[in-house]
């Protein structure tokens, strides 16, 4: 089973968005302190873990499965 270009395409875009969104969106932020305690940009980071996780997991899954000799 071969993945379609169309869909190799979109994970890079995917990634490329999130990355930016990490590594230059997120430090260019203000960074108020959140209820007193809790600062925007660390929000934002560790809100943005679980997305990671996500995307790259879906990816795992699609390779494993397209893998015949494993």
């Amino acid at each position: 089973m071969k993945q379609s270009k169309t869909g190799t395409i979109l994970f890079v875009i995917v990634n490329i968005i999130f990355f930016a969104f990490n590594f230059v969106v997120i430090p260019i932020l203000p960074n108020p302190i959140l209820f007193g305690w809790l600062s925007l940009h660390y929000l934002l980071f560790f809100g943005t873990a679980p997305i990671g996780s996500i995307i790259w997991g879906i990816y795992f899954i699609r390779f494993f499965a397209r893998q015949k000799d494993l």
